[in-house]
């Protein structure tokens, strides 16, 4: 599955949909690994899974941990006599949240008059946070 950063807590993300061979009702249940964060909830009955929180990869990165790229969780179905689980692993997809930041912008920038025509005069640095085509950035000049 996959889930985009920007979702907000709240967000139903997935409906869970099983049977039971013998017509019984069947529950849904989450669980995560010992330590990890609960990043969704489930809806015994409906199986409708929603964001406990919003995930924000700019803000996870910041952190001393590495980028949270994934989170497993063990989804459950049960009949009331017999339980499946299974491990499913959700990829977190980036979202284009973050503008582009210039890192070196002078306040006025002096050329010389005898600069050769092609010659570099300067070199503008930005970075955007965003990975991907999200991350990507186009510089290009504009006449006042």
């Amino acid at each position: 599955m996959k889930l985009l950063y920007i979702c907000s807590s709240g967000t139903e993300i997935y409906t869970l949909n099983g049977t039971d061979p013998e017509g019984q009702e069947v529950r849904y249940g989450l669980s995560f690994e010992p330590g990890a964060k609960e990043y969704f909830r489930v809806e015994p009955k409906s199986g409708n899974i929603t964001l406990v929180e919003q995930l924000d990869r700019e803000m996870l990165f910041s952190l001393p941990l590495k980028i949270l790229d994934s989170i497993e969780v063990l989804v459950s179905i049960t009949d009331g006599r017999s339980k499946v689980t299974e491990k499913v692993t959700v990829f977190v997809m980036d979202a284009n949240d973050e503008r582009p930041v210039f890192k070196n912008l002078p306040s006025f920038l002096d050329v010389p008059e005898n600069s050769e025509c092609g010659s570099s005069i300067y070199k503008v640095l930005a970075v955007d946070r965003d990975t991907g085509s999200g991350g990507s950035i186009t510089f290009y000049l504009q006449v006042l």
